[in-house]
């Protein structure tokens, strides 16, 4: 067996798609030599590769975001070395072979099914030609205060369906937010180093509405492996340490509040949470809970961009539990912003 990158013999080309070939080893007759004919079949299978969501993470409504998923074959040299089947030294094939499908949800519905309707890019080689290396570019934009969730996943072509040279996992869902510029407001989106030193994508937006009361968004995606009861197929089993992306989403806002009037500027946004766990090979939920709570600090410190300057931080308490069950320590930005505004 070869990839769909490499040679496996005879007939079998670089660069074709997976398939099943036979080949045949013809002999002719040699008053020198005996033998015979000979045929093996061979199976070309797709090469693997990884997708990461690498786009703009907050922005104001009503102006395109740009979208973009960065993919890598598995022979490329910065492809990582914990991503499945890596091929160090390997062939490098032609990763504009590959489409993405973005995929969007609201932030309350991250990682399940959605109505909103997708969005197909082809992959073109950015940086180094044939490098491996490739990005897939799109915009979205929305009319009011929200958060998405986006997911990119590698399809055939603008149709979709499955791409016969390359496989890969969806992307970790991502989340973007978009914001109106007016009265006293707290919106972010971007990422942070997990404690469990992956990546965590935050997205919130919080305000009070005309009562005086808080109201908005928080969602915080990051991946582990995940032990526990589950339910796969329609089936209630114990999973026992399954990749998976854990999603700690909140629309039941209890508190909002402003520390400081010139930057830095912080705030603390607190209400009830859900956890739900998806499956990371696919996105099926495996399991989900309501009933949690959750805490999270921010700070602005003004600039028109938050990496290395912003700060977040995050405890969540899962359904009469006694300690926090997932509690992120203040973290700087790693890419994205944080937004205070005070009237």
């Amino acid at each position: 067996m070869t990839d769909a990158n490499g040679i496996a013999s005879g007939s079998i080309q670089l660069n074709q798609p997976a398939s099943s070939t036979t080949v045949t080893a013809t002999f002719t007759t040699d008053t020198n030599y005996s033998g015979a004919s000979a045929s093996k079949a061979f199976t070309v299978s797709q090469e693997d590769a990884s997708l990461e969501y690498t786009g703009d993470t907050i922005g104001v409504t009503n102006v395109n975001m740009t979208l973009e998923a960065t993919v890598k074959d598995s022979a490329a040299a910065s492809y990582l070395p914990t991503s499945p089947n890596p091929e160090p030294g390997g062939t490098i094939g032609d990763i504009t072979k590959m489409w993405i499908r973005f995929d969007f949800n609201s932030g309350m519905n991250c990682g399940g099914t959605t109505s909103m309707t997708p969005k197909y890019v082809r992959v073109v080689d950015t940086g180094a030609v044939g490098d491996g290396i490739g990005t897939a570019r799109s915009t979205f934009t929305s009319s009011s205060d929200s958060v998405y969730c986006v997911v990119a996943t590698l399809v055939a072509s603008a149709s979709g369906g499955t791409n016969t040279w390359y496989t890969a996992s969806p992307s970790q869902p991502a989340t973007v937010v978009f914001y109106n510029n007016y009265g006293q407001f707290v919106t972010g989106g971007g990422w942070i180093t997990d404690p469990n030193a992956n990546r965590g994508n935050f997205g919130f937006n919080a305000r009070y509405n005309k009562s005086g009361q808080p109201q908005g968004q928080m969602v915080y995606v990051y991946r582990d492996l995940y032990s526990g009861p589950c339910t796969i197929n329609g089936v209630a089993q114990t999973c026992t340490n399954v990749p998976a992306t854990y999603v700690i989403k909140s629309n039941s806002l209890t508190a909002l509040g402003f520390t400081g009037k010139v930057y830095p500027i912080k705030a603390n946004l607190s209400g009830g949470a859900t956890l739900q766990v998806n499956r990371a090979s696919d996105g099926a939920s495996i399991f989900s809970e309501g009933g949690g709570t959750f805490d999270a600090t921010v700070t602005d410190t003004g600039t028109s961009s938050g990496i290395g300057l912003d700060d977040y931080s995050l405890t969540f308490t899962k359904k009469s539990g006694t300690s926090p069950f997932k509690y992120v320590p203040t973290s700087l930005l790693k890419g994205g912003n944080v937004v205070i505004h005070l009237q």
